[in-house]
């Protein structure tokens, strides 16, 4: 992660640097800075608490570098087709996890056995319940994409179970929450 993330940040400069491109204003909203701020201040929470550094760099690391990228993406990222591009990267990566974990629960006779706690990793049942959720936002904001609005259409079902497969508690507020800001945002 920290490689590739490096090779993006050398990338960029060196688009910068050789085709002197203009860069686009790097903005830092209100809102990243609560978000940076709430990290550390758990991160010292948990320290206090009795808890070890040394994991808790490595379970925040993801989400620190999450910032770096909201900082570095509208550099990369201009143009519609670009933004359809990478949505299109994000589904078809969210699919091959959802048909993974749905061969895999199918190949137990849809059971557990052998799954150590539920198939596939903690964090993947909150992006099935994010696609659930966006799907749903295709059809409510009307979009005209016809392949990625077929493909999340039949995307739902095996994502809702792969939500259940992967017996995992954070599918369910992430889909609840995505829902509540999928309302408020309409």
């Amino acid at each position: 992660l920290e490689i590739h993330l490096s090779f993006i940040i050398v990338g960029l400069l060196l688009r910068f640097l050789i085709l002197q491109q203009e860069r686009a204003p790097i903005l830092v909203p209100k809102s990243l800075v609560v978000y940076i701020g709430s990290i550390f201040f758990f991160i010292a929470y948990g320290l206090v608490r009795g808890g070890s550094m040394s994991p808790a760099l490595w379970e925040t690391r993801g989400l620190l570098y999450l910032t770096i990228l909201m900082l570095v993406v509208p550099q990369i990222v201009r143009t519609r087709k670009e933004v359809n591009h990478v949505l299109v990267a994000i589904i078809a990566g969210i699919t091959f996890r959802i048909l993974e974990v749905n061969f895999l629960y199918a190949g137990a006779s849809f059971t557990f056995l052998g799954s150590n706690g539920g198939w596939g990793s903690h964090e993947d049942a909150g992006f099935y319940a994010v696609l659930v959720v966006f799907a749903f936002a295709m059809y409510a904001l009307k979009v005209e994409s016809i392949p990625q609005k077929k493909t999340v259409t039949v995307l739902i079902i095996p994502a809702l179970i792969a939500i259940v497969a992967s017996d995992r508690r954070t599918a369910y507020p992430v889909l609840g929450a995505a829902t509540v800001l999928l309302v408020f945002l309409l």
